[in-house]
């Protein structure tokens, strides 16, 4: 059967299917989630400006650094296993996700162990005083409760339970929303206050995540140790990709140490602007990750090239209208203030576009059994990324940390593809093995 062929006869259906699934009540969530994370936005540039908002996007990315790593370091395996042994083996799966729960909030608390007591001395380092200790120590502490949230989320997933996953999803911003509001309604909204907020919101999170996501896996007994070592065959990789995809939250320590608050204010408003593709594009990967994983014939993976090749003209054509309305839109949103932005947005967006077609692509790499390319590729990003925003922020600022995020992207994901061709059209290779490894 030609590529060709085998196509057309999965494209009947596909759109009923789609519906079915429960993937648009997924994503319905996270845009609208995003869509609260917007107008939190909106009020925040203008009630702190860029230099405030700059401020509180540094103290709080610490927060997000820490659910990002305790996240991608398990998600892909607990996601994997947990789906692989829902239907064959309930209590097998479920003892994925307990192990998974303790290796969340380990990995959180020995976090948030090292921020609290390293705390001064990054107060010190990032703001030339000690003056956000405190605020740190709340903000690392917080990365506790994200574990439990992060852990909702995996096991809603891995269940296909897309409503409450939703109802999950929309649960951090909203929370975040609820706490700004209260600090606004009192007069209580600082750079300081804010930043606290957020910390309270993720515990707030985490604990109207336990009312949607039932942990009835803790009391599942098991052979822990076998499941976590077959945890880590698949996420040893992982976890070394987690440090090296830290991407914006690298560029905000950066631009925080040698440009300053007001650039990391631009930076942040702009990524945040640019957050309904970044929120799409994960929510896709998210949704697809099972079955993809799942392929085990390289025509079926040649087929999912395919499709996602046809869909490269919607991804970018978007930016035909949103870059020119930037220019107007940007400072009408955020305010005057904010107009030196303008041009961090454009590429940033061009930027979100390319991880969007990337994304559905490289996740082919797990079934291929050959993650470490993706880890590697992670760490080489991350030094390119580093020695780019060293040559570039000094001059550009914010715009420099943008043209630096975009350029790591296209040299590094252009090789990792150029390989990634290469082990689905190897010579004489029909389905995974020694000939596709080679």
């Amino acid at each position: 059967m030609t590529l060709t062929r085998a196509m057309r006869r999965q494209k009947s259906g596909r759109l009923r299917k789609l519906v079915a699934s429960g993937f648009p009540v997924y994503f319905a969530g996270n845009l609208l989630s995003a869509g609260i994370g917007l107008g939190l936005l909106l009020v925040l540039v203008r009630k702190l400006g860029p230099d405030g908002f700059g401020r509180v996007a540094s103290l709080v990315n610490f927060l997000d650094i820490g659910f990002f790593l305790v996240d991608m370091a398990l998600f892909s395996g607990v996601v994997h296993l947990a789906s692989k042994y829902a239907e064959s083996d309930p209590e097998r799966s479920k003892e994925v996700l307990r192990v998974a729960f303790y290796a969340r909030v380990t990995l959180a608390t020995i976090f948030a162990f090292g921020g609290i007591l390293f705390a001064p001395v990054l107060a010190q380092y990032l703001f030339g005083s000690v003056e956000y200790v405190a605020t740190l120590r709340i903000v690392f502490g917080a990365v506790v409760a994200g574990a439990i949230y992060s852990q909702a989320i995996s096991t809603l997933l891995s269940r296909k339970q897309f409503g409450r996953l939703a109802a999950t999803v929309l649960l951090k911003n909203g929370m975040r929303a609820l706490v700004v509001a209260g600090l606004l309604a009192t007069g209580a909204a600082t750079m300081g206050s804010v930043a606290v907020g957020y910390g309270v919101a993720a515990v707030l999170a985490a604990g109207a995540s336990l009312m949607l996501c039932r942990f009835d896996f803790l009391s599942v007994r098991g052979n822990g140790g076998e499941i976590a070592r077959e945890l880590f065959d698949i996420n040893k990789w992982a976890i070394v990709a987690a440090v090296g995809m830290l991407g914006v939250r690298i560029d905000v320590i950066m631009l925080e140490r040698i440009s300053g608050s007001t650039d990391v204010g631009f930076y942040a408003a702009a990524a945040q602007l640019v957050i309904v593709v970044s929120l799409f594009s994960q929510s896709l990967a998210n949704y697809i990750f099972p079955s993809v994983a799942a392929l085990k014939d390289l025509v079926a993976m040649r087929m999912h090239v395919e499709r996602v090749r046809r869909l490269v003209p919607f991804a970018f054509l978007p930016l035909v209208f949103i870059v020119p309305l930037a220019w107007w839109g940007f400072p009408f949103l955020l305010g005057e203030g904010y107009a030196d932005a303008r041009g961090t947005f454009v590429v940033l967006m061009i930027s979100a576009a390319v991880t969007l077609v990337l994304n559905p692509l490289i996740l082919l790499f797990f079934p291929l059994e050959r993650v470490d390319v993706l880890a590697k590729a992670a760490i080489g990003m991350v030094a390119l990324r580093i020695g780019l925003n060293i040559l570039l922020i000094p001059s550009f600022g914010a715009f420099g940390a943008a043209m630096s995020d975009l350029t790591t992207k296209l040299i590094v994901n252009g090789a990792t593809l150029a390989f990634l061709y290469r082990l689905l059209w190897p010579s004489g290779a029909g389905t995974i093995g020694g000939k596709v490894r080679r």
